[in-house]
């Protein structure tokens, strides 16, 4: 191999590695912005109280997780202003995402429905960011996946589900300005019985 040759190879292996490193630092700089996202979210996003529901057929433990369903996605969206729109929008696939407009103090009723996120809001409202789809009977259905599922060992997921089935648990849940979701807490009733935030507080 001549000098010349050498050398680029050189500076090859060279700009691998020195790529590799990058990609690497990246990746490792990702996880704790991620984290430090998620933090940042659940302390100041707008904070709402969504009811969990019973489904049907019941078997929500799996694993290492519980799955959680709420009320405010199981209500009736056929009478919503936005509803006809969200059924335009995800025709071509039969689903797409999808925005519940609420009160953040009464997260339970959904007050439109919306096919894109919102420019701006009511006074008093946030958007969930969903995901919709229409099952073989043509009802749209929506659920909210990032609120789905909870984490926790085997004994207490199975006291989780006893009080989903009994109307108890609540999810506090924190929204930001477009719409993501994050899993604060739970209740049991009045009573706080999780905080997901790395520095807790009221």
């Amino acid at each position: 191999m001549t000098g010349v040759m050498q050398t680029l190879a050189d500076r090859l292996a060279r700009w691998r590695w020195q790529t590799l490193a990058a990609v690497v630092a990246v990746m490792t700089a990702a996880i704790p912005a991620q984290a430090l996202w998620r933090e940042w979210l659940l302390q100041h996003g707008t904070v709402v109280r969504l009811k969990a529901v019973p489904v049907d057929p019941w078997d929500l433990f799996r694993g290492a997780y519980v799955t959680l369903h709420y009320a405010v996605a199981q209500a009736d969206m056929a009478e919503l202003p936005g509803t006809a729109a969200v059924l335009s929008a995800i025709a071509p696939m039969d689903e797409g995402p999808v925005w519940i407009v609420v009160a953040a103090d009464a997260p339970d009723r959904p007050l439109d429905l919306l096919p894109v996120r919102p420019v701006a809001l009511a006074a008093g409202q946030v958007a969930l960011a969903g995901w919709a789809w229409r099952n073989d009977d043509v009802r749209l259905q929506v659920s909210l996946p990032a609120l789905e599922r909870y984490y926790l060992a085997r004994e207490p997921a199975r006291a989780i589900e006893g009080e989903v089935r009994a109307s108890r648990l609540w999810v506090e849940a924190s929204v930001a300005s477009d719409g993501t979701l994050a899993l604060r807490g739970l209740w049991l009733e009045d009573e706080k019985i999780a905080d997901e935030r790395l520095f807790g507080g009221g």
